[in-house]
């Protein structure tokens, strides 16, 4: 019988990789040889360094984004990310009836001014082709590379303060140093011509102008388990999206799951976890009440999900550059732009919270989790490559698995490959 894809080895997997044409041979042999990272790299993103640590790798081929069939690398040291992804997407006709219906990609940030008079804001109001002009010089090779400075907003803050709020297109950048050199030049000019005092000028993480709003219809039969219909599990993911909306404990927990997805995607890129799990968050409560980010409700041809998430991601500059298995995954996604990865990177979220949702409307949420713990717990063991799934099978039989029972389990299973 022909095995399924996570059912191979990861050598296995490489080499079916290289037979569709998913991966050059070089590509396969980088994934399958990797080495410390050379100091130079380390010294080049982190201070104080001491050494490294090493996550997986997994990825989930196939699967057709906005018309484009890409294999999706995921960074994660939890066991049930990937599994789940790759079911969420199976779901989903493995990505076809995904529609991307707004993808932005933008930058935004402040500059705080103190003691703004009147005057001064008038001034302000008045020179915003000057900062316009100011900010492009900071940085000329914006316009060459697709950017631009959207729009610079001048506001009140409060009785006597008033931010200058600007907008940029960076391109292929994340945008955090580009926007950040011109927020800068932006300031020292303020103070030229008004007598305002710059408290700070700095990106602002709010993520709302790297927006992807994405669409999705789910069939009913892709749903079905053996207890449930599909149209039965379909209403039943409905009310439990519906709960996320109007109780932000579970809001939290439904909006983590998605993030599983797509901080997986945004670590292997070598992008911002950091930036772009705060943006997630902070859109989630938008309304003014943390609320879940997806949205499901049931039509008569199947489940349809809507999701809008902020994605302050890039392909070019920083880690994405200089961490070969960054530059390594961006090659698997077939080198996107920053608003093709924010589409994929979206994906993959609604992915993940699908699947989490259909576990935990039909068999609960353990069953497939704890399926793929027992791995995880063979390791902490000892076990050997060969020896995981015999062991995780067989403590997937027991009534209370525990590390003294795999314990012994291996031992057996030991004792009998001897006999």
């Amino acid at each position: 019988m022909t095995k399924k894809f996570w059912q191979l080895s990861p050598a296995e997997r490489r080499v079916l990789l290289v037979d569709q044409g998913i991966l050059t041979q070089a590509q396969a042999d980088f994934w399958s040889t990797q080495t410390t990272l050379p100091e130079t790299v380390l010294l080049g993103l982190s201070e104080n360094n001491i050494g490294q640590m090493s996550l997986p790798v997994g990825v989930v081929p196939n699967v057709q984004i906005a018309g484009k069939a890409v294999t999706i690398p995921l960074a994660t040291e939890e066991p049930s990310v990937v599994a789940a992804i790759s079911h969420g997407f199976k779901m989903m006709s493995q990505g076809r009836t995904i529609q991307v219906v707004k993808n932005i990609h933008g930058v935004t940030g402040q500059i705080g001014l103190q003691h703004v008079s009147a005057k001064d804001l008038t001034i302000l109001q008045d020179h915003q082709a000057d900062l316009q002009r100011i900010g492009l010089a900071a940085h000329p090779t914006l316009t060459s590379h697709d950017g631009a400075i959207r729009q610079i907003q001048i506001k009140r803050v409060g009785q006597s303060d008033a931010a200058i709020i600007v907008t940029v297109d960076s391109g292929n950048a994340m945008g955090a140093n580009i926007m950040n050199d011109i927020l800068e030049a932006m300031a020292r000019t303020v103070t030229q011509f008004t007598n305002a005092e710059v408290l700070f000028a700095v990106l602002t993480n709010d993520g709302r102008d790297s927006l992807t709003q994405l669409t999705v219809t789910v069939a009913f039969d892709q749903l079905t388990t053996k207890t449930w219909s599909g149209e039965q599990v379909a209403q039943r993911i409905q009310a439990l999206a519906d709960w996320a909306q109007t109780d932000p404990r579970r809001a939290v927990t439904h909006n983590k799951g998605i993030m599983n997805g797509v901080e997986a995607i945004v670590l292997a890129t070598g992008n911002d976890t950091r930036a772009v799990n705060a943006a997630a968050h902070a859109y989630a409560a938008v309304s003014g009440q943390y609320r879940g980010l997806s949205h499901w409700h049931v039509e008569t041809d199947g489940l349809h999900g809507e999701m809008t998430l902020p994605l302050p991601v890039g392909t070019v500059g920083g880690a994405t550059k200089v961490l070969p298995s960054a530059q390594q995954a961006l090659v698997l996604l077939h080198q996107p732009s920053a608003v093709q990865l924010q589409a994929i990177a979206a994906s993959v979220g609604l992915a993940a919270n699908l699947a989490a949702l259909h576990a935990l409307v039909t068999d609960g949420i353990q069953r497939g989790h704890m399926r793929l713990q027992y791995d995880s717990l063979a390791v902490r063991v000892g076990a050997t490559a060969a020896e995981i799934a015999p062991l995780a099978a067989a403590l997937a039989e027991a009534d209370k698995p525990s590390e003294t029972l795999a314990q012994q389990l291996l031992s057996q299973l030991r004792h009998k490959g001897e006999n």
